[in-house]
């Protein structure tokens, strides 16, 4: 139960640093504009995204509406998985 115990927290831990070093990253326009330029070296991949709102013209804009919509999906997993590990740790405590 210990190993579980320790595994969980890392393991959450892990994804709430990797959670907020993404968000970081994300809102840097520096990323947005490489992400943009490699975007742009790549036409059949830009035809292609073309059909889900991305241009070349409001890319940076689409990227920051993505990786909000990205994090904020991480938010609430890490939130059910703190619930989740809350109660696994409750319902361990009660049996000893």
């Amino acid at each position: 139960m210990r190993f579980y115990r320790d595994y969980s927290i890392a393991d959450l831990s892990f994804c709430a640093i990797a959670t907020l070093g993404g968000s970081y990253a994300a809102f840097m326009s520096s990323t947005r504009a490489i992400l943009c330029e490699e975007f742009s070296r790549h036409p059949e991949l830009m035809r292609d995204m073309l059909e889900m709102g991305l241009s070349s013209e409001n890319c940076e804009h689409w990227l920051a509406r993505a990786m909000t919509v990205l994090i904020g999906a991480m938010v609430v997993i890490l939130v059910v998985r703190v619930c989740v590990i809350a109660f696994d740790l409750i319902d361990c405590d009660a049996v000893k």
